[in-house]
């Protein structure tokens, strides 16, 4: 029996990890999906946490990655013969005329960064609704990378999964064990724990936890995420306008390979404006995004700690 942990380096799979550890989970393989999107400092704690669990004696963590520029050639040879117009495009309501597809073309180049790269190839970003990034960029890649080899090693794995219940209702109605079928289960042991449970889980083995939570995310599996809120937005562009910059530059590749010629991180909504620095503006207004929130416009722009969860007290 194998057991996989997937690793984020948030503060949920950074609990499993110590409980997977402190329970002696058999044949032990901890997961990191580089997804290209995450903060400089994920990765740096993602390596701090592969170091602990080789000075507990385990393997260190193994990062898998999809891999896109297979379909990203097929896709450019496409469209370069549409454009070309030796092929018509028949998929979709709307169709990419000539001009467009040459346009695409040029932004169809696999850069080797997973999430810009499946954004390039979709031509446009994941959303609340259509959140293909979790599959595409963790779930098959750790599937495929990880669990399959080790399924025919062993012939029986279990996958551990850091979810939490009391995240959203959709994670409230999972299964704690999940059958797939053919020797994998999906097990979520810590599904019923609370937020404090977790940071006391790395307090119990001695870890700190990730660095970002002390400036004011919720969520640091990715930079930012689909689902960030307004403070984080606030935070992230506040503290780390580096990541701002590199987002709007991804948003204009995406725009080129778009048939729409269109493209945001976040979703373009009334009184939101399209792109990142429209997004980070809204961000800085009060409750209905109408007018702009005077405390949130010229500060507090702390940058000590500032952390959601109480871990600066």
């Amino acid at each position: 029996m194998t057991t996989v942990v997937s690793v984020s380096g948030g503060k949920d799979s950074t609990a499993l990890l110590a409980f997977a550890v402190v329970s002696e989970a058999p044949d032990l393989l901890a997961v990191f999906a580089d997804t290209g999107h995450e903060h400089p400092e994920t990765y740096d704690y993602v390596a701090y946490l592969s170091d602990w669990l080789v000075d507990q004696g385990h393997s260190p963590i193994r990062t898998v990655r999809a891999d896109f520029s297979g379909k990203i050639a097929r896709r450019r040879a496409y469209l370069e013969r549409i454009a070309a117009g030796e092929a018509e495009n028949q998929r979709g309501a709307v169709r990419y005329t000539p001009e467009a597809a040459a346009r695409a073309a040029e932004a169809m180049v696999a850069t080797g960064i997973p999430f810009l790269d499946l954004c390039v190839l979709k031509g446009r970003f994941p959303s609340a609704d259509v959140r293909f990034c979790t599959s595409e960029l963790k779930v098959i890649p750790i599937y495929e990378q990880a669990i399959l080899p080790a399924l025919e090693e062993t012939g029986y794995v279990e996958s551990w999964q850091g979810v939490r219940a009391d995240e959203s209702r959709a994670r409230a109605s999972m299964a704690p064990v999940v059958d797939l079928g053919g020797g994998v289960f999906v097990v979520r042991p810590i599904l019923r724990w609370r937020v404090e449970d977790v940071f006391e889980a790395h307090s119990a083995v001695g870890l700190a936890p990730n660095p970002l939570y002390l400036g004011g995310v919720s969520r640091v599996g990715c930079m930012p995420c689909i689902m960030a809120r307004k403070d984080e937005l606030l935070a992230i562009a506040r503290r780390w306008p580096e990541e701002i910059d590199r987002v709007e530059a991804w948003e204009e590749r995406v725009k080129r390979a778009s048939k729409r010629q269109a493209a945001s991180l976040f979703p373009t909504c009334r009184g939101r404006g399209v792109g990142i620095r429209a997004i980070v503006g809204w961000a800085q207004t009060s409750r209905g995004g109408k007018q702009y929130d005077l405390e949130r416009l010229i500060g507090p722009h702390e940058t000590g700690c500032s952390s959601i969860y109480g871990l600066c007290e």
